[in-house]
């Protein structure tokens, strides 16, 4: 071949060819890692919800009027400020909390997942002392519904059934876990976490999925991802019912605020109108003018 030459075909199977150990050992490899780490990934399941927005008042019949226009001029959707809300600290802060978002029971063991028979744990209670939270803690099933709680220095803590609160001391101070379910394997290892609210409830916001169905609908659609469909749909539908319950509680406020202001308001127009009568009715008495309706009642 002329050096500077475009490569032929046939140079380019000759090439191939002599690598052919190379090139077969790297697609081997290529493909256990990449099914290594599909198998490693743990799934996700994605659950949503939907809500609807009471758009009254002046807002929507613009919006109204405008018709498609609206959307043209991408006018600001009354879903933008309940999205904002759904979105805000005042509802994640009660769900990360009511969820026990911040405690998690982290299956360890390679095969387990590689394999994914990893067991499950749900903790809806668990307090480790607090300068010790940073260490591994571990729970590990025992049976069907026992399990054992072990220290960061590999010693037995407590014995516990699922279903019931367990406290025990430790190093001057107290743990207490409380179980809510477990599927596991006898022997199999769950880490133990306690973490910040305020930390847990950054990731929940981030991991949220909330838009408004198409322009201007008033739909606004919900989606969270989480490793078991039960707790996708559970952590969806306190969010929903938080955000439901504060919305009601905000629109019952406001009523009382109005109601207070016109019963603080009619002591003073009741005192106007009994006064605009009195001199409506000595004006009648003055030019001898008669309200026969009036007459006719009394």
């Amino acid at each position: 071949r002329i050096p500077g030459s475009a490569i032929s075909v046939i140079d380019f199977l000759q090439l191939l060819w002599r690598e052919k150990v190379t090139i077969i050992f790297s697609v081997v490899i290529v493909t256990i890692l990449g099914a290594c780490y599909a198998m490693w990934v743990r799934p996700q399941f994605t659950s949503d919800v939907l809500l609807q927005v009471n758009t009254k008042g002046a807002s929507s019949k613009s919006t109204k009027a405008l018709g498609e226009m609206g959307a043209v001029l991408d006018l600001a959707s009354p879903a933008d400020a309940e999205i904002e809300l759904i979105k805000s600290r005042m509802v994640l802060t009660y769900v990360t909390a009511a969820e026990h978002l911040h405690l998690k029971a982290i299956p360890v063991g390679f095969w387990d997942r590689i394999t994914h028979r990893e067991g499950r744990l749900d903790i809806d209670s668990l307090s480790i002392p607090e300068n010790l939270r940073k260490e591994k803690w571990f729970a590990v099933a025992k049976s069907e519904n026992e399990y054992s709680v072990i220290a960061p220095n590999g010693k037995k803590v407590l014995d516990g059934v699922v279903g019931e609160v367990y406290t025990a001391n430790y190093d001057g101070d107290s743990l207490s876990i409380r179980v809510k379910f477990m599927n596991a394997k006898k022997g199999q290892r769950f880490r133990l976490v306690q973490g910040s609210l305020l930390k847990a409830e950054q990731v929940l916001m981030h991991s949220l999925g909330v838009s408004e169905k198409g322009k201007q609908t008033g739909i606004i659609s919900v989606r969270y991802s989480h490793r078991y469909p039960d707790r996708a749909a559970s952590i969806l539908n306190t969010i929903a019912k938080t955000y439901l319950r504060q919305n009601v509680e905000m629109r019952s406020a406001e009523a009382e605020k109005t109601l207070e202001f016109l019963e603080g308001q009619l002591p003073g127009v009741k005192a106007k109108l009994d006064s605009a009568e009195k001199v409506l009715a000595d004006y009648r008495y003055k030019v001898g003018s008669v309200d026969m309706t009036g007459e006719t009642k009394a």
